[in-house]
């Protein structure tokens, strides 16, 4: 992650989002490690696995 926000900060970008099914904790908890914040939360936005999932949106202002 550190190459990609460096990356993303050398090439001028304004701002990184992260999509991540909600129940993938790990993968929350290591973008907040970070800095990204929670900025939504979609109800039922894929279907995998014979099931809805929810997908959280997590993003890094630069």
């Amino acid at each position: 992650m550190p190459f990609i926000i460096d990356i993303a900060r050398q090439n001028k970008v304004h701002t990184l989002i992260g999509g991540i099914d909600a129940e993938n904790e790990v993968s929350i908890l290591f973008h907040e490690q970070f800095g990204f914040n929670k900025v939504a939360h979609i109800k039922e936005a894929g279907f995998k696995f014979d099931r809805w999932l929810d997908l959280v949106f997590m993003q890094l202002i630069l």
